[in-house]
Formats: C-alpha cells, sequence, structure tokens
C-alpha cells in the first residue's frame, strides 16, 4: 500500500535514503550511482530520499535536481521532504542505505533498517564500520558511486541475499538493545568503582 501511494512499480527494487538532505550524506553520490548503471538496470530501481533539506543546503538540494535532470532519473527517484510515516516507508523498502561521504558519527537509520528486518548498504566509515558486521549488511567504499552502483545491481539480482542480510542484520541488531545497553554501562561502571 505505502509503495503504490508513494508511485512505486511492482517490480521495483525499493531503496530508502532516510535523513535531512545535506552536502555530506552522499545523495548525490547516490544519484551518481544510478547514472552510471545501464538503462535496464537502472529502470529497475526505485529510489526514496526521505528528508527534509537543512538550512543552508538549498544549493545542494538544486545541484540534487540537476543531477537528477541530467541523468533522466525522474523515474528512478523521489524526494519526500519530511515525513510522519517513516517506520512504514523503511518497512516497504526493499534496502536502506547510509551512503554519507563524511563518517557518520553513529548511523541510527543504519541500526533501525537492521530492526525492520532490511538490508543495509553503508559507505564503510564512521559508525556504520562499527555496527554492520558480516552478513548484517553490505559495505562500499566511501565516495565510490561504481561500487555503490554494483551493490545495488547486486541486491535487485539476488532476493536469496537480500533475505539472507535482512536475517543477519535482525541477529546484529540486538547488540544495541536498551537492556544491552544498560549492561554494558553498569558493567564498566563496576569495573571503574571497584
Amino acid at each position: 500500500e505505502v509503495r503504490r501511494d508513494l508511485g512505486v512499480p511492482d517490480d521495483a527494487l525499493l531503496v530508502a535514503m532516510i535523513g535531512h538532505i545535506r552536502w555530506w550524506k552522499g545523495q548525490d553520490l547516490v544519484l551518481s550511482a544510478l547514472a552510471g548503471l545501464d538503462e535496464a538496470t537502472r529502470r529497475r530501481l526505485f529510489v526514496l530520499f526521505v528528508g527534509p533539506t537543512s538550512n543552508g543546503e538549498q544549493a545542494y538540494h538544486e545541484h540534487l535536481m540537476k543531477l537528477v535532470a541530467e541523468g533522466d532519473l525522474g523515474d528512478q527517484v523521489a524526494f519526500l521532504g519530511q515525513r510522519d510515516d517513516v517506520p512504514e516507508i523503511m518497512s516497504a523498502a526493499d534496502v536502506i542505505l547510509s551512503a554519507s561521504t563524511a563518517p557518520e558519527p553513529f548511523g541510527l537509520v543504519v541500526i533501525e533498517g537492521m530492526a525492520v528486518g532490511k538490508p543495509v548498504v553503508a559507505a564503510r566509515h564512521g559508525g556504520p564500520a562499527e555496527i554492520i558486521t558480516p552478513g548484517a549488511g553490505l559495505f562500499f567504499e566511501p565516495g565510490s558511486s561504481e561500487e555503490l552502483g554494483s551493490l545495488l545491481e547486486t541486491l535487485l539480482e539476488s532476493p536469496e541475499l537480500r533475505a539472507a542480510l535482512g536475517k543477519g542484520g535482525l541477529e546484529r541488531v540486538a547488540a544495541f538493545s536498551v537492556a544491552r545497553t544498560v549492561e554494558g554501562v553498569e558493567r564498566v561502571y563496576d569495573e571503574l568503582l571497584s
């Protein structure tokens, strides 16, 4: 229902990138990755950019719109702006993407994607590099639109890999539960105070 409401073709691999539109979040990298794919592959992908444009980032937003036009990507992407239904969008997606070109301090979207059982693709730096373990998601080298495009194509062609990564992510995300976090903090305090 969410996919239909958003105009996503039934047979498309739906990739969701959640976060503010900011120069370092890598939306331009994603558009470059899409533009670098052959047309037949590109037509089978649909990328949602969910999040508002940050203050001071209007020029970057305009640059993104120019990339969409130049790459003829209008049928493969949608910029949704601020939304109140992000959990529903994540649940409807096939892949969750974090493409930051500068290291994320933590990478909450990565955790959220894992928590809904979705395969996660992220740049290999910052928080996501510590969160994602083998079998719980896929990495690409920061700034490499070619490697990102290749990973998206691989996921497009392999529902089995998507399912396995979603399952691996669900197992990994348990390490970030409130109970585990409290237990870890208590353990540190016990060690320091003894």
